[in-house]
C-alpha cells in the first residue's frame, strides 16, 4: 500500500503523494483512479502540486 494521507476531496475520496512516491507507483495510481474514481494529489517540493483523475472524471 502507498503512503500518504487521505482526504475527502469535493466529496470524493483522495490520496496525498509525493513526486517519488507517484513516479514509483504511477501504474497503480492510473489503476485506482480509473477504477475506484479516486482523486490522486501529487505533491511536488516546488508547492506546483498536480492532480491525477480518471478521464471519466473530466
Amino acid at each position: 500500500m502507498l503512503a500518504g494521507n487521505a482526504h475527502i476531496f469535493e466529496s470524493r475520496m483522495s490520496t496525498e503523494i509525493t513526486y517519488i512516491e507517484a513516479e514509483a507507483n504511477l501504474e497503480n495510481l492510473c489503476d485506482r483512479a480509473v477504477e475506484t474514481g479516486e482523486v490522486i494529489v501529487i505533491t511536488r517540493s516546488n508547492g506546483k502540486n498536480a492532480v491525477l483523475i480518471s478521464e471519466a472524471e473530466l
